[in-house]
């Protein structure tokens, strides 16, 4: 009798747990399809409330100059910077960068041409001191055209290239944290365009 007992209980137990392991399931399945279809719609909501949040928000500038309030350095009101393409800095010193971004604005005011920004965006430091190796390079294999003066006073490093032609115009070029910069200008000008000089980064 004693062996009887332990056999009805073990299959009690087996019976229970059999018992409790399919209403459990079954109780899981039915329950886990109505879920789903609500995280549908729960999911295509988010993502419509996402999608309307990234259409609202405003994209910061990807670069420095355009950014700059350039009557504070004593450029005329309503100075306007005039976007442009270009294939290189000054139309004589070149670089190489399949990675970089180039940006090139005339600094215009009223209808008068001031001068001339370029802003040459990279992914990282090292990018950027390549390019601005590479433009003073360039400048150093054209002596027929002028010479470079590198006087690292601005930014990281910076240089003047002296263009034998355009002997009353500035060419500066000063290297930033990831960023290149170019500046052309008339000498008079040089006040205007010393205080962007010590804004750079």
């Amino acid at each position: 009798m004693h062996k009887f007992t332990i056999f009805t209980i073990i299959l009690s137990a087996v019976v229970i747990i059999t018992v409790g392991e399919l209403v459990v399931n079954d109780y899981l399945d039915s329950e886990s399809q109505v879920p789903s279809t609500q995280s549908q719609v729960s999911e295509e909501s988010i993502s419509e409330e996402v999608a309307e949040e990234i259409e609202v928000e405003e994209v910061a500038p990807v670069t420095f100059l355009s950014g700059l309030d350039y009557e504070s350095f004593g450029f005329s009101e309503g100075v306007e910077l005039r976007s442009k393409d270009f294939s290189s800095v000054f139309s004589f010193l070149e670089y190489e960068s399949q990675a970089s971004e180039p940006y090139y604005w005339e600094i215009l005011e009223g209808e008068e041409y001031v001068g001339g920004l370029y802003e040459i965006v990279c992914e990282n430091p090292t990018e950027a001191f390549t390019i601005y190796t590479d433009l003073r390079e360039s400048g150093v294999a054209q002596p027929e055209s002028g010479s470079v003066n590198e006087v690292n006073m601005y930014g990281e490093a910076s240089f003047y290239f002296n263009h034998s032609v355009k002997t009353t115009t500035v060419h500066l070029v000063i290297l930033g944290e990831s960023r290149v910069y170019g500046l052309t200008y008339a000498h008079k000008d040089h006040g205007k365009f010393k205080g962007i000089f010590g804004v750079l980064k």
